[in-house]
């Protein structure tokens, strides 16, 4: 009966260890940025690209908040059903984004622009 229970013991608490980590969505900081070409904005003016990259800073902020609470509620839903939320369509548009972020930061870099706001 020991021996049955020294190997049924560990068993039980490691698959409730990994069951609890089971679809946890991933931290914003540990999003990527998903490849995106620099074509998109090689005929903006610097303006344009100005006024792209703040928008694109606006709507990456808004994202990092909202992966940031679907981390929240996971984890409580992960406590209530040993089950959490996952990444949704937040992670995937924060990826685009910061790829979108990129390209145009690489754009306006060779085109020497200056930020004058």
């Amino acid at each position: 009966m020991r021996t049955w229970f020294r190997v049924l013991l560990p068993a039980v608490v490691s698959s409730l260890l990994v069951s609890c980590s089971i679809n946890a969505p991933t931290s914003s900081s540990e999003i990527p940025a998903s490849p995106v070409s620099e074509l998109k904005y090689a005929d903006y003016t610097c303006a344009s690209l100005t006024t792209a990259l703040e928008s694109l800073a606006r709507r990456n902020l808004d994202l990092v908040r909202a992966q940031e609470k679907r981390i929240q509620s996971s984890e409580v839903q992960r406590t209530i059903l040993g089950v959490g939320q996952g990444d949704g369509a937040e992670a995937s548009e924060l990826s685009k984004v910061r790829g979108e972020q990129a390209a145009a930061s690489k754009v306006f870099n060779a085109k020497r622009c200056e930020y004058n706001r």
